[in-house]
């Protein structure tokens, strides 16, 4: 069985607690209160692997920087980059389901 701290750290550690709310002292985190929070963003790019049974539709991704290519007659896959913000708005129209994507 783990040993917890033993009764003078214990107590020692509940008095400084009471003695702090007696003064009024709160325990505050900082990190919550920080204004330069990151914010959201799909205007990103990322490296993906796409394919699909149908040329045309691969056709509607844009890629940018088309690192690599490969056909046959009922498969076609590309691997480069793509904003996520063009592939989400793509994807969520006509394409979902008949496309799949990776992140590389």
């Amino acid at each position: 069985m783990a040993q917890g701290a033993s009764s003078h750290p214990t107590g020692a550690a509940v008095l400084s607690d009471i003695s702090a709310l007696s003064y009024g002292y709160a325990y505050d985190h900082k990190k919550m209160r920080q204004y330069d929070k990151p914010l959201f963003t799909n205007d990103v790019t990322i490296k993906v692997f796409v394919s699909s049974n149908n040329k045309t539709h691969l056709d509607k991704i844009a890629l940018i920087n088309l690192q690599e290519s490969y056909e046959t007659a009922n498969y076609f896959y590309r691997i480069g980059e793509a904003n996520v913000g063009e592939l989400k708005n793509v994807l969520d129209s006509d394409l979902r389901g008949k496309v799949f994507v990776a992140t590389i």
